[in-house]
């Protein structure tokens, strides 16, 4: 089944790796920004103490790391497409599961804790409706390899 009805899966897939490779790129981007900014302006000027501070640049650390892995799997999951590559298109699609299931779990837990506002609560939905749809679209087109016998391994 073609969930992308405008055009072939292959270049669906395609188009859905491009937007991830930018926006992770993006991403990167402001994180790099905001961590240059924490180190750069002093904790009392920001409303936080030197722990607080502390937590925040590792905060930011970790999610520039989490988008060089989402670049990387952008990366992956576009040349797999380009190739009919099963395999990449494969691994893509499980660890994209794994992130999906990971941010259910983040939306829920900060939910519960009063951490989310309206707007933070909203993007981390739509994120993952949209990452849904990649999965599905993945999904139908590694079904398509597999049945057509295109696939490269």
């Amino acid at each position: 089944m073609n969930l992308c009805p405008c055009t072939s899966l292959q270049k669906g897939v395609k188009i859905l790796a491009i937007i991830d490779l930018v926006s992770s790129a993006l991403s990167f981007g402001l994180g790099v920004f905001f961590l240059v900014a924490l180190f750069a302006v002093p904790a009392d000027e920001l409303d936080l103490d030197h722990d607080q501070k502390t937590v925040y640049i590792v905060a930011m650390a970790i999610l520039l790391i989490l988008c060089v892995g989402e670049i990387l799997l952008a990366v992956m999951l576009f040349r797999g497409a380009k190739k009919n590559n099963y395999k990449s298109c494969r691994v893509w699609f499980l660890v994209t599961i794994g992130i999906v299931i990971l941010s259910i779990i983040s939306i829920i837990v900060n939910s519960s804790l009063g951490k989310f506002e309206g707007g933070s609560f909203a993007s981390g939905l739509i994120h993952i409706l949209y990452k849904i749809y990649e999965i599905l679209v993945v999904y139908s087109f590694t079904q398509t390899l597999s049945h057509t016998g295109e696939l490269r391994v």
